[in-house]
């Protein structure tokens, strides 16, 4: 079974508002899962999203760009 932050970074980069978000932070495009991914590895520095399951850097700047997201989604900029 994944790892609950790597299931949960597949699952969150297919959320169309997740995109927007990530298109917003790195002022550029996020049109799809793939660049989704893309965005969300450079966000938090790592080369696969299963360095989640093992990387406590990793998990911890995930769990920031979490927080950043939600506070996205509580501005209205859906």
């Amino acid at each position: 079974m994944a790892h609950p932050y790597v299931f949960g970074a597949a699952r969150w980069c297919q959320n169309a508002n997740f995109c927007k978000f990530l298109a917003a932070k790195l002022q550029r495009p996020v049109a799809d899962k793939e660049s989704a991914a893309g965005g969300l590895r450079q966000l938090c520095g790592i080369n696969s999203r299963a360095e989640l399951a093992t990387n406590e850097r990793a998990r911890t700047a995930y769990e920031a760009l979490l927080n950043e997201f939600n506070q996205f989604m509580k501005g209205g900029q859906r």
